[in-house]
């Protein structure tokens, strides 16, 4: 079951791709479509492996609280994606990304959860490139789907509730940390 955990969150993480896809316009050249998706997409695996990598610099001085550290950590990565659902829906936290530096800041500013979760996965044993395979995988295909979907009223109801149920299982996964024997 342990191991199962670390491909799911990081498939829930993948969901905060979706808002920041929205103000990506399909419409223009596939040039100027696809390089936003990609960046999208390797923004949340980069900093993934960065978080991973960092947390195996420094975060085996936790290792005697390992379900407290987990449990914290993933709580809090919970709630915050639980209240960015509520700025979703009232359209607080979509932006028009027609620049190449909006992307990238963009880009940045919605894997750092993703970052904080590569910090905290470090006390999971599990298979890194598989993990970061999907991770890739599953932010692309959400990139896509934020692309293809026209924004608007439904739509950012729709991300604002893929956020809410990510926020909620990562919660619930965080409970579960309490429990687990590492």
């Amino acid at each position: 079951m342990l191991s199962l955990v670390p491909l799911v969150l990081v498939v829930l993480l993948s969901f905060q791709v979706f808002p920041v896809a929205l103000g990506i316009s399909g419409k223009e050249s596939l040039k100027n479509t696809v390089f936003p998706i990609v960046i999208l997409a390797l923004s949340q695996t980069v900093l993934f492996l960065a978080g991973y990598y960092l947390g195996g610099k420094f975060m085996y001085l936790l290792r005697g609280y390992t379900s407290t550290v987990l449990f914290i950590g993933f709580f809090i990565i919970g709630i915050r994606m639980f209240m960015e659902a509520f700025k979703i829906r009232k359209g607080e936290r979509t932006y028009e990304l027609n620049d190449q530096r909006k992307v990238l800041l963009a880009a940045t500013a919605q894997a750092v959860n993703t970052f904080l979760a590569g910090l905290l996965l470090y006390f999971i044993p599990l298979n890194i490139v598989t993990v970061t395979a999907l991770l890739f995988a599953a932010s692309l295909v959400m990139a896509v789907g934020g692309v293809v979907v026209v924004p608007g009223k439904q739509s950012l109801s729709f991300a604002s509730l893929l956020y809410l149920i990510s926020g909620i299982l990562i919660i619930v996964s965080s409970v579960y940390f309490i429990f687990a024997a590492f």
